[in-house]
């Protein structure tokens, strides 16, 4: 079923870089990636506080420490001197 569709710029170009990646046309990597959204629909009610979503608790405390060690992971993957995900 074809329908018009208006996305984003910079959505436009993740979309055509996924589907290049993959092999497949922009249409069928933006019906995938909107059916993988779909189904992991929210399990818990948004909470606005000053402004802002508050995300459940999801059983760890991010301490300045924890920051630093993924920061320095990251540079370290952009470095190419560990292997990327």
């Amino acid at each position: 079923m074809g329908k018009i569709v208006h996305i984003d710029d910079d959505v436009m170009r993740a979309a055509e870089k996924i589907a290049a990646e993959r092999g497949v046309t922009v249409d069928q990597a933006v019906s995938d990636l909107a059916r993988r959204g779909l189904g992991h629909q929210q399990m818990w009610p948004l909470i606005e506080r000053n402004g802002f979503l508050v995300l459940p608790h999801r059983g760890g405390v991010v301490t300045p420490e924890l920051i630093r060690e993924l920061e320095e992971e990251a540079d370290l993957k952009d470095a190419g001197m560990l292997p990327k995900d």
